[in-house]
């Protein structure tokens, strides 16, 4: 037990490598019952819009609608530093925003668009200029690939192995 009825516990997490996350529980605070998540339902229901900062809006609005394909913004608003596309029929659209000074691409949290094949898109992408990586395979899973908009931010696309 650390300070105050906080206990510490380590698992570790796989993603593309496994990581060891340490974590505080605080015993003083129950978790809700099972029963109370039944019946309260989750909190969120889906992904309605996920943010791309970029630093030159027309360029985005070219790459995200032309390029990538999104079509015209469905919402473009470029006094608020703002252009939102339909992300192809997903559940949740894409939208652009003009970033704040001192800012740097995003290569951490990423967006990932789903392809009917991976690797097809791979080459097509590249044959419309855009830096891809090559396609990672895993038999029976999935097959992904990160690409980069013209800003530096990493996207990913995934189809079923």
């Amino acid at each position: 037990m650390g300070a105050a009825g906080r206990r510490q516990i380590q698992f570790t997490a796989l993603c593309t490598s496994p990581i060891k996350v340490a974590v505080q529980l605080d015993e003083r605070i129950s978790p809700p019952t099972f029963a109370a998540m039944v019946t309260t339902g989750p909190l969120f229901r889906g992904i309605t819009v996920v943010s791309i900062s970029v630093t030159d809006l027309d360029r985005a609005r070219w790459f995200y609608g032309e390029v990538l394909g999104f079509g015209a913004p469905l919402y473009d608003l470029p006094d608020a530093g703002w252009i939102e596309f339909s992300a192809g029929g997903a559940d949740g659209n894409v939208s652009v925003t003009l970033a704040a000074d001192g800012w740097t691409p995003s290569t951490g949290t990423t967006l990932v668009l789903t392809v009917e094949d991976c690797q097809a898109a791979v080459v097509e992408l590249r044959r419309r200029g855009v830096q891809c990586e090559d396609a990672q395979v895993f038999p029976g899973f999935v097959t992904f690939a990160s690409f980069y908009d013209p800003f530096g931010n990493r996207l990913q696309m995934c189809s079923p192995a």
